[in-house]
């Protein structure tokens, strides 16, 4: 008996249908692979914004350890405990012990500072430098966020100014 040559192959739709199957598997693991790494790198692009308010919040942190014009806090010239010279007195304190660790939420803040002093004509400028770095996580992890941040400020004072207001304008 011969077959007419438009019937049909039995069998010929089980393997098309098979590797249809298999295509639209590995297609649909693909998207959901792609979409799992959009949402961790999303995550991370939250954290690293975070990093770097926790460094910003430490460079402030610092900027008031070095910047305190409390007047509670003033000390006149020649009166200093340690009997440093007028350059270490009133408005113009030394850095703070570096690095300093802080805990801000799930983040850890290293904070230094470090200065340099020197005459402009006859005002005396302590210039600070402080460098904040903010991290999450372990080193090596995929987790892992850190943004560092710096800041420079100037203070100076002119000897010849009354007191406590020493501060050049």
């Amino acid at each position: 008996m011969k077959r007419h040559p438009h019937a049909r192959c039995p069998g010929f739709g089980l393997p098309a249908a098979v590797f249809l199957l298999v295509i639209l598997a590995g297609l649909a693991a693909a998207l959901a692979k792609l979409g799992s790494g959009q949402q961790q790198a999303s995550g991370l692009d939250i954290q690293g914004a975070r990093a770097l308010q926790a460094a910003r919040a430490g460079i402030e942190w610092g900027l008031f350890q070095v910047l305190d014009l409390n007047p509670a806090s003033v000390r006149y010239p020649g009166t200093d405990p340690d009997g440093a010279p007028p350059w270490d007195n009133a408005y113009m304190p030394p850095c703070f012990a570096s690095p300093t660790s802080l805990v801000l939420g799930d983040f850890s803040v290293s904070v230094l500072c470090t200065s340099t002093d020197y005459l402009e004509g006859t005002r005396q400028v302590r210039i600070y430098r402080l460098d904040a770095t903010a991290s999450l996580g372990t080193p090596g992890s995929p987790g892992r966020v850190e943004r560092a941040m710096g800041s420079t400020v100037e203070m100076c004072k002119t000897p010849a100014g009354s007191a406590p207001l020493y501060l050049c304008s």
